[in-house]
């Protein structure tokens, strides 16, 4: 199976499409993530990842491919750069909390 979101509606999304393809079955997931989205999108799969994977079986039924327009590249770098992982990774995240929903399409509601 392959789907593609934008980061805001992973959180509902995916769940949702995992348990209606239960295991064997595996998912691909192209994520959207121009800009500042990136953020979002590394802060949403963190917390899918990390919170959701007992129920999920995320880490074995799933992969992402995160992408973005060549321009925004350099901001991505940029903000990546930082990170101790020395790249992109999956970010600390506390499971009681997800990530607040907000990018330059505007808030969405959590589900």
């Amino acid at each position: 199976m392959v789907t593609h979101a934008t980061p805001e509606l992973l959180s509902g999304h995916l769940p949702r499409l995992l348990r209606h393809w239960p295991p064997p079955h595996r998912v691909s997931v192209a994520v959207y993530a121009p800009g500042e989205d990136f953020c979002l999108a590394q802060a949403v799969l963190s917390w899918l990842w990390r919170c959701a994977d007992r129920e999920l079986a995320l880490s074995r039924r799933a992969s992402f491919h995160v992408f973005f327009r060549g321009a925004d590249a350099a901001g991505v770098a940029t903000k990546t750069a930082a990170l101790d992982s020395g790249g992109v990774g999956l970010l600390e995240v506390d499971c009681a909390v997800q990530p607040e929903l907000e990018s330059r399409f505007g808030r969405v509601e959590k589900s």
